[in-house]
């Protein structure tokens, strides 16, 4: 059995090495305008404050490994944020493989919380013009933030009233999935992007939501631009937190108060099971307790 030679052991760089090579390059890319600082901003402050006092100073990158990681918050965020810099050296050739490929990152949860009308606004106040955009459709369609970055104008379909959306997460789990999933657009929603695609010149390629740079908005730059947003406003982000998918379970909660039935939130929100479905709907006891009295009002009458 060979044993690496201290010379070659000498050429892995450091976990602190990769870190900093990892942390500027986002930084040439933000310079460049090819990254937002958003993304800087998500990724600069857990890997320097948490997970750098977290190795050892003299640790070599090919070594780590996801026990080296606690006792850190072993949170969906710090671990996807932890294990970018390994996973970037070894596509740009700094180590052979990325050490912690086989660490699974924790699932993040079921979503329970979701905006109150005053927490909604707030956030679409202290927001910029252009992530006000994004909140409008996240809220007006229910759709996944995902779905949303990614929709061009040609897949948007304003006389009908829906937009089309080719790879959807639904289609990489069920067999039989549709090859498209619909997002449906009201009245209010097909007159606001009637009025955006007006705005400028587009393409049918052309990304209807985009940033300030006239860019296409990243994961990252999203969920940055919520948590800004919310911190400008003051929202007690205690416990669970807000995040942009709040709002799809909001608008699904907000739709099964206002009387849709689960077979046509399903429809909205392209679930394929009715049970995933019920997972986003949190009826408010207000709401509830209101229904209750209409058809005992009902009855009585």
């Amino acid at each position: 059995m060979s044993h690496p030679l201290p010379h070659d052991r000498l050429r892995v760089p450091t976990a602190h090495a990769v870190i900093d090579q990892f942390l500027d390059h986002l930084r040439k890319r933000v310079a460049a305008g090819m990254n937002e600082p958003s993304t800087l901003a998500w990724y600069e402050p857990p890997l320097v404050q948490i997970l750098k006092p977290l190795l050892p100073q003299d640790l070599h990158a090919a070594e780590v490994r996801p026990y080296h990681l606690l006792p850190g918050p072993l949170t969906n965020h710090f671990v996807r944020v932890a294990r970018r810099p390994f996973t970037w050296a070894a596509e740009v050739g700094i180590l052979d493989r990325d050490p912690l490929h086989r660490h699974k990152v924790p699932p993040a949860g079921h979503r329970e919380r979701i905006p109150t009308l005053a927490e909604r606004e707030a956030i679409y106040r202290h927001s910029t013009p252009w992530f006000q955009r994004f909140l409008d459709l996240l809220w007006a369609t229910g759709a996944r933030p995902g779905e949303l970055r990614a929709l061009t104008w040609e897949c948007v379909h304003l006389d009908e009233g829906m937009a089309e959306v080719r790879e959807y997460k639904a289609k990489k789990r069920t067999k039989d999935a549709a090859a498209v999933r619909v997002i449906y657009l009201d009245r209010v929603t097909v007159e606001r992007l009637r009025s955006w695609r007006e705005e400028r010149l587009c393409t049918p390629k052309t990304l209807v939501l985009r940033n300030r740079y006239d860019d296409g908005w990243s994961r990252n730059a999203v969920v940055i631009a919520f948590r800004r947003a919310c911190a400008r406003a003051g929202i007690d982000q205690n416990g669970e937190r807000l995040v942009p998918y709040s709002f799809r379970h909001g608008r699904a909660t907000e739709l099964t108060e206002n009387g849709m039935t689960t077979r046509m939130l399903m429809e909205v929100l392209g679930h394929h099971q009715e049970k995933t479905t019920h997972r986003y709907q949190h009826p408010r006891k207000e709401a509830v307790l209101n229904k209750l009295n209409e058809m005992s009002a009902k009855a009585a009458g």
